[in-house]
């Protein structure tokens, strides 16, 4: 075992500099304290609750158009600054299969991609859980889940039915667990008094009830909820 550390300024010994650090370096920052998913924020090309949402194209039956958004995976980011279409695969006769609309983070090829990756043909009485395309998390590459695409023929045409696949990132402590869940778990107005006005590295502290947190499309990865009992 060894204890990795960073940053220090580089010096140059013996004719070559004593501190080399790659973008995995640099990402592990970013990983320890983010989770993977979608950030919602409220900047201009960064739709707050929309970012990478996948729905259908309004000019084909065929595909499908990814929304402008904003995403880490694994300390790194991926900024789509516009609309992306992606078309899905047709078939004959009358089939139902499921298809996975993906954000993938490719380590050895250094680029993200939105990608859709094909199903199979779901049998007739079979669980169709388990003809979903399972995600890539490997040395090369890690995907994040944006939609479940369901496609349907029947003879001629084909229908696409979407399920929101999407997780948002959210900050993270040292123990892994996300902040919000973490307090939430303390449910007292003492504790969100004495930490309210504090300024933490931008953090934003905010009380709701649990059905309010239930509610929101997404959990800023900036703010820390507290929980209080309905009134």
């Amino acid at each position: 075992m060894s204890l990795d550390f960073g940053f220090f300024d580089s010096e140059v010994v013996a004719g070559l500099y004593d501190r080399e650090y790659n973008s995995d370096n640099f990402a592990s920052c970013f990983a320890g304290i983010l989770e993977d998913g979608i950030v919602g924020i409220e900047e201009a090309r960064r739709t707050t609750s929309d970012g990478f949402k996948v729905t259908q194209s309004p000019s084909s039956d065929d595909y499908v158009v990814v929304n402008a958004g904003f995403a880490w995976i694994n300390g790194r980011w991926a900024l789509n600054d516009g609309p992306i279409y992606l078309q899905i695969d047709g078939a004959t006769g009358h089939t139902t299969r499921i298809d996975r609309v993906v954000l993938r983070c490719n380590y050895r090829d250094r680029e993200f991609v939105v990608a859709v990756k094909k199903g199979e043909n779901i049998p007739s009485g079979a669980d169709p859980d388990d003809y979903v395309p399972s995600l890539t998390n490997n040395t090369t590459m890690k995907e994040i889940s944006l939609a479940k695409v369901g496609v349907i023929t029947t003879g001629e045409e084909m229908f696409l039915t979407f399920e929101d696949d999407r997780t948002f990132a959210q900050l993270t402590i040292h123990d892994g667990r996300d902040m919000s869940a973490y307090y939430t778990a303390n449910e007292t107005d003492d504790l969100f008094d004495d930490v309210k006005d504090i300024w933490l590295g931008g953090l934003e502290f905010a009380k709701c009830t649990q059905d309010e947190y239930d509610a929101m499309p997404y959990h800023p990865a900036n703010k820390v909820f507290f929980i209080v009992e309905e009134e």
